[in-house]
């Protein structure tokens, strides 16, 4: 919340606020708790706007933003470079170069969402198999070697 105060344009006018949107969920009380404290500490308060709470199911921006979250978080665990590769690609997904999110409508993220799995799942399979091949080279030369 706080990089979301700090991020917004300076040349936006005072009274433009920013309202946040969260998932309704067993961690809402704990989200209400930390915007309030936050808020009420922060030296931007001004320019918070209003909290709501809803059903991702009703607000797509919400899948967008657990996807978001979830590359953010989970990607670099499957490889060296791979995370963060990716992550970048699904920021430019959902994100213009400016900064400014894009709209995506629910059968936009969905393919977008295809790609991406499809892509990953592409460079796992390159990258096993290329851990393979090496594996097997070395099988050969420790076979050869043996043999000698």
């Amino acid at each position: 919340m706080e990089l979301a105060v700090e991020s917004l344009d300076s040349n936006l006018p005072v009274e433009e606020k920013l309202a946040f949107v969260f998932e309704e969920n067993d961690f809402s009380n704990v989200t209400l708790e930390g915007y309030q404290s936050i808020k009420r500490n922060h030296p931007l308060s001004e320019r918070f706007g209003g909290l709501a709470f809803t059903s991702k199911k009703d607000v797509i921006g919400l899948q967008a933003a657990d996807l978001f979250a979830w590359h953010y978080v989970a990607l670099p665990r499957y490889g060296v470079g791979l995370g963060q590769t990716l992550f970048i690609e699904v920021s430019g997904q959902l994100i213009r170069s400016d900064f400014v999110f894009r709209f995506v409508n629910h059968d936009q993220l969905r393919d977008r969402v295809d790609h991406l799995v499809a892509k990953i799942v592409r460079d796992q399979l390159e990258q096993i198999e290329r851990s393979d091949k090496a594996s097997m080279k070395k099988c050969q030369r420790d076979w050869t070697n043996s043999a000698k």
